[in-house]
């Protein structure tokens, strides 16, 4: 039985993402919940998970390639009894979908060798960067999964960090590639933000009563489980603030080459948050609390906390990005004595905290 995996649709305001990379191969056997691809949106990037245990019998969208939320992106062939087939017929057909697009594919780079203990171990992207910079794949020590060659693995064997290390005397070019997901949209919106008049002051701030009010409130909450920190405060106070001078929460806005004020409906609260990917890169991401100013301080720090843990967890959609008029960024913790926020968009009030 024929199984399709889809474009999973991440929000209400997305209708297409990018292919960024596969994590399986066509004839390659997966299991229910196992990541087989990465796509991504301008909003935020997911792992695609095989929606049953088979084989890969045919991968429909290649990296880079756009697509409709819902189009499919690859066919999985189960068994009658819900398991992998035996292969041998999802193989023949898989060698024969390769030899006809062999046989009709026009490449700017040469597909580079299969590696000698099989394509399984070695994904697309990594296979076409292997090409392009002379990696031999044979002497790639992979890091992903099951020991799966990344790009990452490929382009640091490139640069000489790695046991595949490309010919001596070949120079290897900078990459190149295009931004996608979280990191092109923050850079568009930074971008963006140039056309925002801004103004910034600096404050220094005693928080000897603040951290003696923290403190006696987490003596408090400590039973229940419940902690507050700083940051947490700040965000209470700024939403506060927000409710008591609401001119606090006006966007500037051009239109017809005009000068607009936005009256913001309520406060949305966009919280910045630095999380580390599993290749080690890290990206900012700052989901929104939306409706602020219509919650009390356990619903704030419930939403707060939920929005948090779902960056960490990758489970964010678009939709909790949307709306923010106001934001809070925390750079102190390294070290920051003092920063410029910048105001994105329909954005009145950006704070970075030291």
């Amino acid at each position: 039985m024929s199984v399709e995996i889809q474009m999973p649709q991440m929000g209400e305001s997305v209708t297409e993402g990018t292919v960024l990379e596969w994590h399986v191969s066509e004839g390659e056997s997966v299991q229910e919940g196992d990541t087989v691809v990465e796509v991504s949106t301008d909003k935020v990037d997911a792992e695609v998970p095989a929606p049953a245990t088979g084989v890969i019998s045919k991968i429909l969208a290649q990296p880079d390639e756009t697509v409709q939320v819902g189009a499919v992106l690859a066919e999985l062939e189960q068994g009658e009894d819900g398991a992998a087939t035996s292969g041998d017929g999802v193989a023949a057909a898989t060698a024969e979908d390769e030899k006809e697009t062999e046989s009709t594919a026009t490449t700017a780079v040469a597909e580079a060798p299969a590696p000698e203990d099989g394509d399984s171990r070695v994904t697309p992207v990594a296979r076409r960067a292997a090409a392009a910079n002379g990696v031999d794949l044979a002497k790639v020590a992979g890091s992903g999964a099951g020991g799966k060659v990344t790009k990452a693995d490929v382009m640091a064997a490139a640069d000489g960090d790695g046991d595949g290390a490309g010919p001596a005397g070949i120079a290897v070019s900078g990459e190149e590639k295009p931004l996608r997901g979280p990191a092109a949209m923050l850079a568009n919106a930074m971008n963006e933000s140039r056309s925002v008049p801004t103004a910034t002051s600096f404050r220094t701030i005693a928080v000897d009563t603040l951290d003696a009010k923290r403190k006696a409130l987490n003596g408090v909450l400590k039973e229940s489980g419940m902690k507050v920190s700083f940051t947490h405060l700040i965000a209470w106070a700024i939403v506060k603030s927000a409710i008591e001078w609401p001119v606090m929460v006006r966007a500037f806005e051009e239109r017809d080459s005009k000068p607009y004020v936005i009256e913001a409906g309520s406060v949305n609260l966009g919280i910045a948050v630095d999380v580390e990917r599993s290749d080690g890169s890290r990206s900012l991401m700052v989901p929104c609390i939306k409706g602020a100013d219509s919650l009390d301080f356990k619903g704030f720090h419930g939403y707060y906390e939920d929005l948090i843990t779902k960056t960490r967890e990758n489970q964010l959609t678009a939709d909790d990005f949307q709306g923010t008029n106001i934001s809070l960024t925390n750079p102190g913790g390294l070290g920051t004595v003092a920063s410029v926020p910048r105001l994105m968009t329909g954005q009145a009030r950006s704070w970075a905290t030291g």
